[in-house]
């Protein structure tokens, strides 16, 4: 009795660790992809902070 009920909470936390751990990879793959990070170059980080650009 003890040994099944042993098996099935190990399969119950199986369970739920791959449910988590597919959440997390979707939740990655909707916020945090490098596909959604900006571009950042010198120019526009100098608009966005008031700082005059240098002559070129």
């Amino acid at each position: 009795m003890a040994v099944k009920l042993q098996r099935r909470t190990v399969r119950h936390l199986g369970w739920a660790l791959a449910a988590k751990l597919v959440l997390l990879a979707l939740l990655y793959g909707m916020f945090f992809a490098p596909a959604h990070r900006p571009a950042i170059d010198a120019d526009a980080e100098a608009l966005r902070m008031h700082i005059p650009l240098p002559p070129r």
